[in-house]
């Protein structure tokens, strides 16, 4: 997944990491990014693979996703969305 980030504020990030959640909010996949700076006002496009996975079984039911980046107190903050996604053989 492709993510862009319009950083109003500058600042060193540990991590960006991103969760897909079940319907129990589980963590069933998520990636995490290296460390990087952001700058006021420059995008950031990240690419992450979201191939690390929890504990959750096939067939899954993705309800929602976080997005977190970790860094100073400037640029630290998480994001939500709900979405619908279902993973299950064929």
């Amino acid at each position: 997944m492709r993510f862009l980030l319009r950083p109003s504020r500058s600042g060193h990030v540990l991590r960006f990491t991103v969760f897909l959640h079940d319907t129990r909010l589980q963590a069933c996949l998520f990636a995490s990014s290296e460390p990087f700076d952001l700058r006021a006002g420059d995008d950031a496009g990240i690419d992450l693979v979201l191939d690390e996975s929890a504990r959750c079984a096939t067939p899954t039911a993705i309800a929602t996703m976080a997005a977190v980046i970790e860094g100073t107190v400037e640029v630290a903050s998480r994001q939500e969305w709900g979405v619908t996604y279902t993973f299950q053989p064929f």
